[in-house]
């Protein structure tokens, strides 16, 4: 009887000490990704360095800001989609992308993508190249 009770104890203390092994390594994977997310949200590196490569993007009125993401992320212009969606949220401009064709560089960063989406600058500078 008391060997039966010890290995059952052996047993359940081994499980113990795994379960916790597991929530450990799962615990520490989870802080590293936050804090990788988060360090590159703020950090606001560009893919290449300069001079870049000059791609050509079109906003339509019906494209959310995830769909935004998506499509500069399909275009090589930035890593991923989802944190540029939390840099559109954190900057509270959202709302202010201006529809059009715009052409960004590889060598700019997500911010720069961002503040060229948002103003006039790029659609009056298409619309007079247009022009001429």
């Amino acid at each position: 009887m008391s060997a039966k009770k010890l290995a059952a104890t052996v047993i359940n203390v081994s499980l113990e000490i795994i379960f916790a092994a597991l929530a450990i390594i799962i615990i520490y994977n989870c802080g590293i990704k936050a804090y990788s997310f988060g360090f590159s949200i703020f950090a606001d590196q560009a893919i290449a360095s300069d001079p870049g490569r000059d791609v050509n993007v079109s906003i339509d009125a019906d494209m959310s800001t995830y769909e935004i993401g998506q499509l500069l992320e399909e275009k090589g212009l930035i890593k991923d989609a989802k944190l540029f969606y939390v840099q559109m949220k954190l900057m509270a401009v959202s709302d202010e992308v201006k529809t059009g064709r715009y052409t960004l560089n590889t060598s700019m960063s997500a911010e720069d993508m961002i503040n060229t989406i948002t103003t006039d600058e790029q659609e009056t500078q298409q619309t007079e190249q247009e022009e001429e």
